[in-house]
């Protein structure tokens, strides 16, 4: 076993770690053990019956016995001029295949479950030694899978990016409505600071209703550039509206560009505001 496993294992049959040598006594300690863990578990397979034991190591003798005979047949077929000390017939090596062949036969037919537990022991071997075989075209499968789902991760992490990038332009480039009541540039600079401080958004509209054009303070515009100079991550846009404040012209604004009425605030009212709080649609106080 030793032999055959090392042959086995210098041939890439088997891991390489097989042939690993005890440095004591130059013996290949991993092929010992693996196949004394292998003899232990058909023990527990087979549940200690000496018989079905027996049965199992008749069958795989059967077998191997089977393979010197079909493997005679190869070499007459692929190269029968290679020098040989020893020389069998067709009809000699013929007679033994079907003499084997008929002996594992008759040993299947007294008890099938032998040839289960040898099978599962055999689709084991056969399932490690395959895997050697085919390590390349297993890592090359492995390597395309591995390409394949990054590629499928990384189109999926761009597709959540640029999803996720659109609501938080959508969410900021919403504007919010000031109405100012004039130039004080400590007060427009606080209305500031509010939504940056408080609202998910990087706009902000400045409105001034008036009557007449002279209503409009001379350096609103002006304050208002210098501001938005001060917060270069808050644009700020200036609109001057004809007409006086009112619920109607809150509305105006409203669908004009597109706020809703709790998104425009105003500054605290005077004594004289000609309308009620609760009038004008949800617009709310902030200084």
């Amino acid at each position: 076993v030793t032999g055959l496993m090392r042959r086995m294992s210098l041939d890439r049959c088997l891991p390489q770690i097989l042939l690993r040598e005890n440095k004591r006594r130059g013996t290949n300690h991993w092929i010992i053990l693996t196949f004394f863990l292998v003899c232990c578990s058909i023990l527990v397979a087979t549940g200690g019956d000496v018989s079905v034991l027996a049965g199992v190591y008749t069958i795989s003798f059967l077998c191997v016995m089977a393979l010197f005979a079909f493997g005679n047949m190869l070499l007459k077929a692929k190269r029968d001029k290679l020098p040989r000390e020893t020389k069998a017939s067709w009809p000699v090596v013929l007679f033994a295949f079907a003499a084997v062949v008929t002996g594992l036969i008759g040993n299947i037919m007294l008890d099938p479950h032998y040839v289960e537990v040898f099978a599962i022991y055999f689709a084991a071997a056969f399932g490690v030694v395959g895997l050697m075989l085919m390590r390349i075209q297993l890592m090359r499968a492995l390597l395309f899978m591995s390409r394949a789902a990054l590629e499928r991760i990384q189109a999926t992490n761009e597709w959540i990016r640029r999803v996720v990038l659109s609501k938080m332009d959508e969410i900021t480039k919403a504007s919010v409505v000031y109405f100012a009541k004039g130039d004080d540039p400590a007060e427009l600079n606080r209305a500031a600071l509010y939504v940056l401080e408080n609202e998910q958004t990087n706009h902000m509209r400045v409105v001034f209703a008036y009557e007449k054009e002279a209503d409009i303070p001379e350096r609103l515009a002006e304050h208002l550039q210098h501001i938005d100079k001060l917060y270069p991550e808050l644009r700020i846009d200036f609109c001057a509206v004809k007409g006086s404040f009112s619920p109607e012209l809150i509305e105006l604004i409203s669908q004009r560009f597109g706020v809703p009425k709790n998104y425009m605030f105003i500054g605290t009212p005077g004594d004289r505001f000609p309308h009620r709080i609760e009038e004008l649609g949800g617009v709310r106080l902030i200084l």
